[in-house]
């Protein structure tokens, strides 16, 4: 499956849950096909999409396995700014190495 290039910045975390559900339209698949990939419940799915409010670098990281997007453009869609991904890689790879 190739990787997805959208425009993120014209995104907010405001819009996150719009930009999740673009994205994961464009891959043709459902809120419970989604939520199945990633081992939860559709529910988890339509919240995110709803009300993207918190949500974990774990999370973020599921979501980007599950869709193969561009990980520095769902953390921008995310409403992170480039030191704080910066931030997140560090972390990231810090755990997982």
């Amino acid at each position: 499956m190739p990787r997805v290039a959208i425009n993120a910045k014209k995104y907010a975390m405001s819009d996150f849950g719009k930009y999740l559900a673009y994205c994961r339209s464009l891959r043709g698949m459902t809120q419970s096909a989604m939520a199945e990939k990633m081992g939860t419940v559709q529910q988890k799915i339509s919240g995110i999409e709803n009300k993207p409010g918190r949500i974990t670098m774990e999370e973020l990281y599921e979501i980007n396995q599950t869709l193969d997007l561009d990980m520095i453009q769902l953390l921008k869609a995310a409403g992170f700014s480039l030191p704080a991904i910066r931030d997140y890689f560090r972390e990231y790879f810090k755990d997982h190495n």
